[in-house]
C-alpha cells in the first residue's frame, strides 16, 4: 500500500504541473494511461478516444485495477511503447498496451536517481538532469531498454522540446538555442545553436514547428525548423523564427493537436485556439473561449484533447474543427487522485 508520504508527494507534483505549465506531446494513437487514483493509491486504468472524440474505460471501469509502475513518478510516450521512470529510485517499466489493457509489461534497468527531462523522439528517449548530464536511451521491440549515448557537459537549458524530427534546447534566461537530431545508432548530433528572445516559459511543438510563450508578460514568437544548404548533399537544420506578437498572459498549459494550438490557463479557465503555420505566416487566433478551470491535465489523445480534473475526477474530451473551433463534449466521471495522465504513440 503507498504510504501517506508518497501520496502527498504525487500531489504536490500535480500542483507544481498546473501552476508551471504541462508540456505539449507528440500525436498520439487515441490510448490513454491514467495512475493513481484515490488518495494516492497505485492504479492504472486504461481508456480510449475513439475519432470522434468518444471517451471509454477498458471494461466499464472507473477506478483502474492495482499496477507495479504505478509507482513511477514520469511517463514518456514512445514510438515501441510507454517507459515509467521512477525519480526517487531510478527503477523502471516499459509498458507495450494491446486493443484492451495494458499488454505486455517489462520491468526496465535502473536508472541513476537524476533525471528530471524524458523527452521521447521515435523510439528513443533523451534524458536530462537540468545541469549537466545527458544520455539517451532506446526502447527495443521486446521491450528491453538499450542505452546508446550518455554526455556529462550538456550546457543548461530550461526547455527541452522534442519536435517531429528534432530535440529543441532552449535557455530562457540567455535565449541560447540549439537544434539537435538522434542518429539511427541513437547518438546525438547538434545541428546549429544560436540566440533567440529572452524569457520564454513555454515552448509548444507541431511537427517541427515550435511557438514561444512568455507565461509572465504573454509576448509570443513563431519558430521552425528547417535545412539551409550552403553546399550540394550538406544541410544545417536551424532555427528560423518568425512572426511575434502579445498574447493575454498567465495561459500555464500549451497542448498541439495536429497543427491547432490550445493555450488554456488552469485557475481561471480562460483559453485559446490558434493555428500554428507551416510557414513565417503570422500565428492567427482562430477562437477565445472560457472553459471549465483546473484541468490539470490536458493531453493529445488521437486528433482530440482530452481533460481530466485530478481533484473531482471529471475527464472530457474536445476537438477542433476546420474552421479552428474548439467543441467540449459532456463530463464523464472516473475515479479522482490520477496523479499522471499520458497517451500513447504506438
Amino acid at each position: 500500500m503507498r504510504s501517506l508520504t508518497s501520496g502527498i508527494l504525487r500531489l504536490i507534483i500535480v500542483g507544481l504541473l498546473a501552476l508551471c505549465g504541462q508540456r505539449a506531446v507528440a500525436q498520439t494513437d487515441g490510448r490513454v494511461l491514467l495512475v493513481g487514483g484515490s488518495s494516492g493509491g497505485s492504479s492504472c486504468l486504461w481508456a480510449t478516444v475513439d475519432q470522434f472524440g468518444v471517451f471509454s474505460t477498458d471494461s466499464g471501469a472507473t477506478s483502474g485495477s492495482p499496477c507495479v509502475y504505478a509507482n513511477a513518478d514520469s511517463y514518456v510516450a514512445t514510438d515501441a511503447g510507454l517507459l515509467a521512470y521512477n525519480l526517487l529510485k531510478g527503477n523502471t517499466w516499459v509498458i507495450r498496451h494491446d486493443a484492451i489493457g495494458e499488454g505486455s509489461v517489462s520491468a526496465g534497468p535502473v536508472f541513476s536517481p537524476i533525471w528530471a527531462w524524458l523527452v521521447a523522439v521515435g523510439n528513443y528517449v533523451f534524458l536530462y538532469d537540468g545541469k549537466s548530464n545527458g544520455a539517451i536511451v532506446r526502447i527495443n521491440p521486446d521491450l528491453t531498454v538499450t542505452q546508446t549515448y550518455s554526455i556529462n557537459h550538456v550546457s543548461s537549458w530550461t526547455n527541452v522540446t522534442a519536435t517531429g524530427n528534432y530535440l529543441f534546447f532552449y535557455n530562457s534566461q540567455t535565449g541560447v538555442y540549439a537544434v539537435a537530431i538522434i542518429d539511427i545508432a541513437g547518438r546525438l548530433h547538434q545541428t546549429a545553436d544560436g540566440t533567440t528572445q529572452t524569457g520564454f516559459t513555454n515552448v509548444a511543438a507541431s511537427r517541427d514547428t515550435l511557438f514561444f510563450y512568455n507565461r509572465g508578460s504573454g509576448a509570443y514568437q513563431y519558430g521552425a525548423i528547417v535545412g539551409f544548404s550552403n553546399a550540394p548533399g550538406s544541410a544545417n537544420y536551424d532555427l528560423y523564427t518568425g512572426s511575434t506578437g502579445s498574447i493575454p498572459a498567465g495561459y500555464t498549459h500549451l497542448v498541439t493537436v495536429n497543427s491547432n494550438l490550445l493555450l488554456y490557463n488552469v485557475l481561471t479557465g480562460a483559453a485559446r485556439v490558434m493555428v500554428l503555420p507551416d510557414s513565417g505566416l503570422p500565428v492567427p487566433t482562430t477562437q477565445t473561449l472560457t472553459l471549465a478551470p483546473y484541468w490539470q491535465f490536458i493531453v493529445a489523445a488521437a486528433n482530440h484533447f482530452l481533460f481530466y480534473n485530478t481533484m473531482t475526477g471529471a475527464v472530457t474530451t474536445g476537438g477542433v474543427d476546420r474552421t479552428g473551433t474548439l467543441t467540449v463534449g459532456p463530463q464523464v466521471m472516473l475515479a479522482d487522485g490520477f496523479y499522471n495522465v499520458v497517451a500513447t504513440r504506438q
